[in-house]
Formats: C-alpha cells, structure tokens, sequence
C-alpha cells in the first residue's frame, strides 16, 4: 500500500507545512546574504581603470632597483677612488678616521713609536 499518505500528515498537515516554511525561510535568508556578498565583492573589487595593475607596479619597482644599481656601484668606484688616492704609502696625511695604524703625525713619524 504505498499509495496511502501517513495518517498523521493527513489529519493535521503540520509536519509537511513545518518542513516547507522552513526551506522557505532559509531560501530566503540564502538570497540575502548572497545579494550581500555580492555588494561585498564589488566594493572590494577594484575598478580597471582606477590605477596601476600590480604587474605595472611590480615592473616599474624591478626598473628604479636596477637604476639605483648602476647608481650605487659608480658611487662605489668613486669613493674607492677617493680612498686609494688619501692613502698612499709615504702620504703624510692621516688614514680617513685620523686613527688608523699608518697614520703618521704632523712631522712625518708614526704615533706608535
């Protein structure tokens, strides 16, 4: 006999209607909440026309490193330069810092005697 309903659904219908108002109330409360992580989305979605890429940031930041290189490496040579010609054997005058242990005082001998 399946054709015959539950007796007691059929006397009093609340355990189908209980079931069917509660899907009705969570489709319900389903389409809210993802109408609002739609809103969500989009206002944390940049637009495409609001700036850089983070490609375009990326390759401009490898292009000043690499400029900045070059940069740091002729400041380099050059004070290299600098150093090798203020320290010179037989050179008079004090290492840069005045303390080191070739510097020699004002006639000619070495501090360190």
């Amino acid at each position: 006999m399946p054709d015959q309903q539950d007796p007691q659904s059929v006397r009093t219908e609340t355990p189908d209607q209980d079931v069917a108002a509660a899907l009705a109330r969570q489709s319900t409360l389903l389409r809210l909440v993802l109408e609002r992580l739609d809103e969500v989305v989009q206002l944390l979605t940049p637009k495409p026309s609001e700036g850089p890429t983070l490609d375009e940031l990326l390759a401009g930041l490898v292009s000043l490193i690499s400029d900045q290189a070059v940069l740091l490496k002729r400041i380099d040579a050059r004070t290299d330069l600098l150093v090798q010609h203020q320290i010179q054997p037989g050179d008079a005058r004090p290492a840069l810092n005045g303390s080191g242990a070739n510097a020699k005082g004002a006639n000619g001998t070495s501090d360190r005697g």
